[in-house]
This record gives structure tokens, sequence and C-alpha cells, in this order.
């Protein structure tokens, strides 16, 4: 059995989900529904769903705000993780990636440079633009001291 979840702020889409899911999908166990982010975030504690369906946007947030990561490989396609950005912070900080601002890890190896003006942004091998927050602007420069030695 797939035991999933079902989050969405309108009760019609919960319940047709759910119909269809008891009508065409045997496999498939719902364990439970939540009607917010916030009480999206407690059932999935909770009932520890293999599989979630989730309103992308709800009246207290979107449903990526607090549950996923996005991760953007060079030159490939993005990909969604069920881990927040804090987790993977703490998991590479020690190996080349830096936390310039609250939704954004980057590989140091991959910096084209440092633009300082708008409050700062990074410019990426693959020429994204990431911005950078105030907060983490004073210890960028400071790293780039540190490793370029001036």
């Amino acid at each position: 059995m797939l035991r999933t979840l079902i989050i969405d702020d309108e009760v019609h889409i919960r319940d047709t989900l759910a119909s269809m899911l008891n009508d065409y999908c045997p496999r498939v166990k719902i364990v439970g529904e939540a009607n917010s982010v916030a009480s999206g975030i407690t059932a999935i504690r909770n009932k520890i769903p293999d599989l979630i369906l989730l309103d992308i946007k709800m009246d207290d947030g979107t449903g990526f705000d607090d549950c996923y990561t996005l991760i953007e490989p060079v030159n490939e396609e993005k990909i969604v993780v069920s881990k927040v950005l804090k987790e993977y912070d703490e998991l590479l900080s020690n190996h080349g990636f830096f936390r310039v601002h609250r939704s954004h890890l980057v590989n140091l190896q991959h910096i084209k440079q440092f633009e300082k003006q708008e409050g700062g942004f990074m410019v990426m091998s693959n020429d994204q633009k990431i911005p950078v927050s105030s907060r983490a602007r004073e210890r960028l420069l400071e790293l780039f001291e540190r490793i370029t030695g001036n």
C-alpha cells in the first residue's frame, strides 16, 4: 500500500482526489488530509506518508515553502527534494557550499563573479544571477578575502 496524504485548502479538491484514488488506485491508502501548509506539515510529521498530493498555493503560503528544496545542478534539469534548505546547508557548508540567501545555497566553485550593486548578487557559471542577503554579504566578502589572501 502507498500511504498517501492530501494537502489542499479546497474541500472539493480533497474530496475529488480521495474519490478518484479510492475508485482507480487500489494500492493507494489515504492516511490523512490537511487544509493548509501548517496543518500539512503537522500531518506529514504524524502520518509519515509515502506520497503527498500537495496544492502549490494555499492561503497560508505555498506548498513548497517549508517542505521542499529545489536543486539546480549545472546544465541539468531541476530536482525537487523533500528536505528544507537548512538541512543541505548543514550537510554541505564544510564542502565548498555557501548559503548566500535564505533561498540559495551555492557551490563556491561555480561562482563566476560577485556584483556589489543592488545589494549584491552572484553570477554563477551558468550565468544565473543569485541574490545575496545583507547578512550573508559580509561573511561572503570575508570568505573571498581569505581565499584570495587580500
